[in-house]
């Protein structure tokens, strides 16, 4: 395993109503067994909810407040997924595990973490964490325009993808071996995720194609995710889908002056959401089928659990201090509250 961080961090019984107001959540994750949640802000905490509270047939408002919670940085926590019996948290310089054992049973503590190169006194966050499990190895994809990965089983940095100019806002590994970064400087690259320190192997450019430029906002981008040949990628640009084999534009999406910040495909849909109180679900054809009105004034994160079936659920969060809860994915059933 990684090496273990002994220093312990500030546990707290409750956040002020302050606290409260400012919050912004970037991530979520459910835990591998599907019955809970957690999701990270802005302020370095990690919130966790079980679903049961909420799905129970008596169930009350006072259900909707957290499990628990704790600080798990001093930074903002801007990533959060699940491998195995873990949750792992991706910060500014730091990345680190927190087994889930400890975490429900309201005794989180770090179990292992592992440093984020940087330069000088300059912050290397990580903005988005993938982890191949056929090899157990974690990549970040952070803001110095790089791409990091680690093997959990030693905690050893073995490799890098270099090439972005600018933030990497997103990344996202398909099974193929092929990994996708969306980035700042307005490309989505594409590398062999085998391949680290080597040139990426394809590239898109959204700004570059007239029915997806909007140059009113910018070219940056922040949105990338995979099925089979089809590659999303979302940002200044409009919503658009990809050929990942011809890397030629298959469609444009229109959502207004709303970028799209986040997004997943579930079940032959594309759910995304971003600058506006909505979420949309496409077909992928890249027709709009329905839009969802939602809490966060900006979207930042959308995720559904897949680990238990008498539980899924799709969730929604972003600025603000609310979580959504989308039992079948068409209106929200449930809101949570940190």
């Amino acid at each position: 395993m990684p090496p273990t961080d002994k220093s312990g961090l500030e546990m707290r019984q409750s956040r002020t109503p302050l606290e409260r107001v400012h919050t912004t959540v970037f991530g979520q994750s459910f835990s591998r067994c599907g019955n809970f949640l957690a999701v990270c802000d802005n302020l370095g905490y990690v919130t966790v909810y079980r679903l049961s509270d909420a799905l129970s047939s008596n169930s009350r408002k006072t259900n909707l407040h957290p499990h628990y919670y704790f600080k798990a940085s001093d930074y903002s926590i801007y990533s959060i997924i699940t491998h195995d019996d873990t949750l792992i948290c991706g910060g500014g310089n730091m990345i680190s595990g927190w087994l889930w054992s400890d975490i429900i049973s309201k005794s989180a503590k770090i179990s292992w973490s592992l440093k984020i190169p940087s330069s000088g006194s300059d912050l290397t966050e990580a903005n988005s964490l993938e982890v191949c499990k056929e090899d157990d190895v974690l990549y970040a994809g952070c803001g110095d325009g790089k791409t990091y990965t680690w093997k959990l089983d030693s905690g050893v940095l073995s490799g890098s993808f270099c090439g972005h100019t600018d933030v990497i806002q997103d990344i996202h590994l398909t099974g193929s071996h092929t990994l996708l970064s969306a980035s700042e400087d307005g490309t989505v690259r594409i590398w062999d995720s085998r391949q680290s320190g080597k040139e990426h192997q394809g590239m898109i450019t959204p700004s570059k194609e007239p029915a997806i430029n909007r140059p009113e906002i910018g070219k940056w981008l922040a949105l990338v995710v995979a099925q089979d040949d089809l590659i999303a990628c979302g940002g200044a640009p409009h919503l658009s889908l990809w050929s990942q084999r011809t890397l030629r534009p298959l469609t444009s999406m229109d959502t207004g002056l709303d970028s799209q910040n986040t997004g997943l495909f579930s079940d032959d849909m594309l759910i995304t959401g971003g600058c506006g109180k909505l979420i949309y679900q496409w077909n992928i054809n890249g027709e709009c089928k329905t839009q969802v009105p939602v809490s966060a004034s900006t979207v930042y994160n959308i995720s559904v659990n897949h680990g238990n079936p008498s539980k899924k659920m799709l969730t929604v969060a972003g600025a603000g201090h609310k979580v959504d809860a989308c039992l079948n994915f068409g209106y929200t059933s449930f809101t949570y509250e940190l």
